[in-house]
């Protein structure tokens, strides 16, 4: 197969997926005996265990075969990638260190970025860059259901374990008032507590997790595992998608009778929508025709 003759052992190789997007790898050892795809693994399981991560997995001809069969292989070649053996022992010395991270992120830090800053050192990625607005849209569609899936189960379930406590808690105060003929802890309970412990634990809950986000965003600064620019519209995402998830979050738990169910669906809406907004607001774009407007 020609696939033999063009690949020398270190390759940046790319599979046509059916949702019309491209999974960016690297084929290490094609010529040996224990063949390697290096590659950011992410899936529905690792969005609740662990946002994906970089792997180095075995890899089996027949997929490839199968691959090429189907005609939606393709190998890459780009002018600064690695050709000379110290060049391929500082792209292995990069992969090392990218080994294990759990930092999947489908706008700023998916397969694409990985393999372009272990080939060249530098993040990158042509599908994001050349994503519209409304494509944008739909990965920050995806990226809040399947890779911040995980923190919206999170915030819910501390949510429902502190409500728990707080039901607890109204009941001592109304055993307390009975007990010490107090009525005016019962009306203490009725108009403020429940109210006001919503708010406020809804509230910690989201920021704490936006400030985690901030900090991994950081750290991937730090690395220069994102690029300048990726890392300010994330930023950015972050601070509008935190201001929006709060408020509709807390929107949808008063709406909606069932614990929890009215913050997750009011959480992701306000998640998708602030998302949008910072896409938007970022590259001065009006968002219905892709134009800038003075």
């Amino acid at each position: 197969m020609e696939l033999y003759n063009i690949t020398d052992g270190f390759d940046h190789l790319a599979v046509h997926r059916r949702l019309n997007y491209f999974h960016h790898f690297i084929l290490k050892g094609w010529m040996d005996k224990e063949k390697k795809v290096i590659e950011y693994s992410s899936c529905f399981l690792c969005s609740v265990t662990g946002v994906g991560e970089v792997v180095e997995r075995s890899f089996h001809e027949e997929e490839m075969i199968r691959s090429i069969k189907e005609g939606n292989l393709y190998v890459i070649k780009g002018p600064n990638y690695p050709k000379t053996e110290e060049e391929k022992t500082n792209a292995t010395q990069r992969y090392l260190e990218r080994l294990g991270e759990k930092s999947y992120g489908l706008a700023y830090n998916n397969c694409e970025h990985l393999v372009s800053y272990i080939m060249k050192g530098i993040p990158n990625s042509e599908q994001i860059k050349e994503a519209g607005i409304w494509r944008m849209f739909i990965v920050d569609v995806l990226q809040t259901l399947l890779i911040d899936f995980k923190k919206n189960i999170l915030i819910v379930g501390s949510y429902l374990l502190s409500k728990s406590v707080f039901v607890l808690t109204e009941k001592a105060i109304e055993l307390t008032s009975t007990v010490i003929a107090m009525p005016l802890l019962l009306e203490y309970r009725s108009s403020i507590f429940r109210e006001s412990t919503t708010f406020f634990v809804l509230g910690a809950l989201d920021g704490s997790f936006g400030a985690m986000k901030l900090i991994d965003l950081n750290y991937l600064k730090g690395k220069n595992h994102i690029s300048e620019e990726d890392y300010k519209l994330e930023t950015k995402k972050t601070f509008y998608e935190s201001l929006a998830r709060g408020g509709t979050g807390v929107i949808g738990e008063v709406v909606c009778p069932i614990p929890g169910v009215g913050y997750t669906v009011g959480s992701m809406i306000g998640n998708i929508g602030g998302r949008f907004l910072g896409s938007a607001s970022f590259a001065s774009l009006c968002p219905f025709c892709e134009t800038k407007h003075d």
